[in-house]
């Protein structure tokens, strides 16, 4: 299981988000660019778990809180396949399964998500991403390009800041100009464009 301590995220969405990226440059240092594939396992009974496969790994993250405008997330999972069933309960856990329970001893990527969505626990969504990410005010921020057939012709933007300090994250946010959008996460947002209803848990 992943040792990563918990980080508040603020994550904002638009059509365009290049002003914001803009701020970004001038603030902080780039450090890399990223194009990745990455197929999200987008909850249909919770909003309140991440879950995704990219590069062969499944990765899990849960929402613990939400707290002065932050969503605080924590690692729940980040395993290569096959999986164990023990690893397999993990995520049932963090969709919002109830009583079910894994019926293998291990998973494929295939048995994972067949199994998944065969309990109505999921639908999927195919993205691309390209980040481009930076490290100012010992924090993390990254402005992502988000496009896939799975999203129709919708390409957006998003500029998170993650921190595991609530007000150096707090702080970022005001200087960059961006409390005045809502908060949402990928869930929320995947949902949202897959014309999903919100959810409250």
């Amino acid at each position: 299981m992943p040792s990563s301590p918990p980080r508040y995220e603020f994550r904002i969405w638009d059509d365009d988000l290049a002003t914001v990226k803009d701020r970004l440059a001038r603030l902080g240092a780039r450090n890399r660019s990223v194009e990745s594939a990455e197929l999200y396992l987008v909850p249909t009974k919770t909003e309140r778990c991440n879950a995704k496969i990219r590069s062969g790994l499944l990765d899990v993250k849960r929402l613990l809180l939400e707290t002065r405008g932050l969503q605080q997330w924590t690692p729940t999972l980040k395993a290569s396949f096959p999986v164990d069933a023990h690893m397999f309960a993990a995520c049932l856990d963090c969709l919002g399964a109830g009583s079910l329970t894994p019926a293998r001893s291990s998973y494929s990527e295939g048995e994972c998500i067949g199994e998944l969505a065969a309990a109505g626990l999921i639908v999927l969504a195919a993205i691309l991403k390209q980040r481009e990410v930076f490290q100012l005010d010992d924090c993390i921020a990254e402005f992502t390009a988000v496009t896939g057939t799975s999203l129709g012709d919708a390409r957006r933007h998003t500029v998170a800041i993650e921190s595991a300090d609530a007000d150096r994250l707090i702080a970022l946010a005001s200087k960059l100009d961006i409390f005045r959008y809502s908060n949402r996460s990928y869930v929320q947002e995947l949902r949202r464009l897959m014309h999903l209803a919100d959810l409250k848990n």
